[in-house]
């Protein structure tokens, strides 16, 4: 039930990270007037973009953070279930991911897995990442550095990602 659970702990967190996004971008507009709508628009400045998708990438990565550390680390005895849980875990996140992108192109244009693959690859490694890490050190302070490059990673995946489809 935990390699199940697992997954499904991914497809929460993503949906959770959703919602946080959605919640920061209300904030954002009702209160201070800054549109946080990203639509992968030419007219958006290159600034704008990345500032969203960084935006995007500490929502995510902090809260698959949070719930590696709490849940997931825990079921880990040896590096062939940290790979095990960190793919299920990173693969839930992806699903998820996936279906949202599915929805917005439509039924009649559904992604092919170039489209998908990197998305899966991305949050597949990221989860593996902070896997090992919160299961080598138990200290916040010395997970930091490591949630930041995370953040980073996939801020820049998210970038290249944008490019590809403004491109095509």
């Amino acid at each position: 039930m935990a390699l199940l659970g697992t997954f499904f702990l991914g497809l929460f967190i993503a949906c959770a990270s959703l919602i946080v996004q959605v919640f920061t971008s209300v904030i954002a507009e009702l209160f201070f007037g800054i549109s946080l709508d990203f639509q992968y628009s030419t007219t958006d400045t290159i600034i704008y973009v990345i500032s969203l998708m960084l935006l995007a990438s500490i929502i995510e990565e902090s809260l698959r953070y949070i719930a590696i550390k709490k849940n997931v680390t825990k079921h880990v005895k040896n590096i062939n279930s940290l790979f095990t849980y960190g793919i299920l875990f990173g693969f839930g996140f992806a699903t998820f991911e996936i279906i949202l992108i599915s929805l917005s192109y439509g039924l009649t244009n559904i992604p092919s897995i170039l489209d998908i693959l990197p998305i899966f690859s991305i949050h597949i490694l990221l989860s593996i990442f902070l896997l090992f890490i919160t299961k080598k050190d138990k200290s916040i302070e010395h997970d930091t550095p490591y949630i930041i490059t995370a953040i980073l990673l996939h801020t820049f995946s998210n970038f290249i990602l944008y490019q590809l489809l403004m491109s095509t």
